[in-house]
């Protein structure tokens, strides 16, 4: 009976553990989108970056081009395009701004991979 119990617990915490991640990458995921809804053509990149934080791919239009999600390389007008990765599912949704050659936004997008 005490191995069924210690089991039981054990199972408890690994699951209260995996939902307080789920949870947490959610949150992650809905403040980048909801930053990144306030991101407005005109904005310098200093600001971008203190709403949605460091993000984790630097695109130029002189280096390889990160095709991940886009289906084209940044090129002019746009000079750099910075991209933040959902914390819970990279491979699936991102969000990218582009900028020009003096650091204002030109565009923004969220991408969702089906």
């Amino acid at each position: 009976m005490m191995e069924i119990r210690r089991l039981l617990a054990i199972a408890l915490v690994t699951i209260g553990i995996a939902v307080s991640a789920l949870v947490s990458c959610e949150q992650a995921s809905h403040r980048l989108n909801s930053h990144a809804s306030e991101v407005a053509v005109g904005d310098t990149e200093a600001s971008v970056i203190d709403r949605l934080g460091l993000p984790d791919v630097r695109e130029s239009a002189e280096s390889k081009p990160y095709l991940e999600y886009a289906t084209s390389p940044c090129f002019g007008p746009c000079s750099t395009r910075l991209w933040w990765k959902s914390p819970f599912l990279s491979s699936v949704e991102a969000w990218s701004v582009e900028f020009d050659r003096n650091g204002k936004v030109l565009s923004t997008a969220h991408w969702v991979s089906p």
